[in-house]
């Protein structure tokens, strides 16, 4: 990414005609960051692209007021975009559907700020979402659940840290 003949970031890496990988794998959400991790155990050279930086504690805006200042919009299809392509988020606007989502290493989780609740079955009797999701809440919310936490490993801020500055 260049910003006014400038790069953006320093390369540190070798020259792209030396970098020869089996697996590519563009993104470094949640999903693509298993899939990465499952082919580079099996054995797999993997690249592991990603639009944006690493976001560090004290990088983040510290209030919702500042946080347009990282943000970038994208008219989808209109060809109209404000921000830059290395802005914290992405909000893409069509005439049906808004999406947002996270530009830099750890993608969705700089959106939901790595929190993680459990879902209350309720929520999946909304028509909104897909049948085959509704179809079987109690797996859904049981093994499906489990399977995530096993691989993810979340666990709770200690009680006996500081206290977080952003809420």
């Amino acid at each position: 990414i260049q910003v006014k003949n400038k790069p953006l970031f320093h390369r540190i890496s070798s020259p792209h005609s030396l970098i020869k990988y089996y697996v590519v794998v563009i993104g470094s959400g949640y999903g693509r960051s298993i899939a990465a991790s499952r082919c580079a155990r099996a054995g797999q050279s993997v690249c592991v692209l990603e639009r944006g930086k690493e976001w560090l504690p004290g990088d983040f805006p510290e209030t919702f007021r500042k946080a347009p200042e990282h943000a970038q919009v994208n008219f989808g299809g209109k060809g109209r975009k404000l921000g830059q392509p290395s802005d914290l988020h992405e909000l893409i606007v069509t005439d049906d559907l808004a999406v947002v989502q996270g530009c830099g290493l750890g993608g969705g989780s700089l959106v939901n700020a790595n929190v993680g609740l459990k879902a209350e079955p309720g929520v999946f009797q909304d028509p909104v979402w897909l049948e085959e999701l509704r179809y079987d809440v109690d797996q859904l919310l049981t093994i499906d659940q489990q399977h995530f936490v096993d691989i993810i490993k979340p666990t709770p801020y200690p009680d006996n840290y500081p206290p977080l500055k952003k809420t």
